[in-house]
């Protein structure tokens, strides 16, 4: 079918042409489709708006040889604030990065897909704290792509008492008895409880928690690492910002 409809996610927008921008789209219904978006650098283009960073809409795509390429589109939350706000901004277009990096082009991901939509709208909304939304993506990214870790004690002897480290390698924790040569990130019982709560509740178990500024920081470096070993990704530019912004 040339000629198809879905609600999307405007991940990335670039330059095409003087009128013309290049758009990678997060579809519900095809996955990540990169589409032209012809004359959207217009100030009066009706696709303007609707192709603008973390944009959601409804996009009707024709699929041609070259191109595929956004016919029409409607405007179904802008999310306006993720622009406007610095630090808000670098946190959407951090989420965004990782996404066009572990998605399959044209492979539908409805699960990811609400987890995006859920957590752009946490950020915009103000609902949660701005780091505890992105470290709470990760490791829901993580589940999403059938990669959590474990984290029910020693992965290795089972052990129930900490202290644990996480082990990238090994998939969950690792008692310091059983860790050897592997490396890891030494988490708190904190931690590993809010890890705990995140996988199992997602975003919205997480209102009426209170996160200290030092499990944030063990879960920044251990989600990382974790998420990196197992998707292998490479140069997300916009972490790097992100984590130069304040609190």
């Amino acid at each position: 079918m040339k000629q198809w409809q879905s609600e999307g996610l405007v991940l990335r927008i670039r330059p095409y042409s003087e009128s013309d921008k290049l758009v990678t789209l997060f579809t519900l219904e095809g996955g990540k489709v990169p589409a032209l978006a012809r004359g959207a650098r217009k100030t009066r283009s009706k696709l303007a708006g609707v192709v603008d960073s973390f944009c959601r809409g409804d996009y009707l795509l024709y699929r041609g040889k070259t191109f595929t390429t956004i016919q029409q589109a409607t405007l179904l939350e802008g999310f306006r604030r993720l622009r406007e706000d610095v630090p808000l901004y670098f946190s959407a277009l951090y989420l965004c990065e990782l996404l066009e990096k572990v998605l399959e082009e044209h492979h539908p991901a409805e699960g990811v897909y609400r987890l995006a939509l859920k957590a752009l709208k946490a950020l915009n909304d103000g609902e949660l704290p701005r780091e505890l939304v992105v470290r709470a993506f990760e490791l829901l990214l993580l589940k999403e792509l059938g990669y959590s870790p474990s984290l029910t004690g020693c992965v290795e002897c089972g052990r129930r008492e900490g202290p644990f480290l996480l082990s990238p390698a090994a998939g969950g924790l690792l008692c310091r008895g059983c860790l050897g040569q592997e490396r890891g990130v030494a988490l708190s019982s904190g931690s590993i409880a809010l890890m705990q709560r995140i996988l199992e509740r997602g975003l919205g178990g997480l209102k009426v928690v209170r996160v200290p500024a030092a499990q944030l920081k063990e879960l920044r470096q251990g989600s990382w690492d974790f998420f990196l070993y197992n998707t292998g990704i490479k140069n997300v530019k916009s972490r790097a910002c992100l984590e130069n912004l304040p609190g």
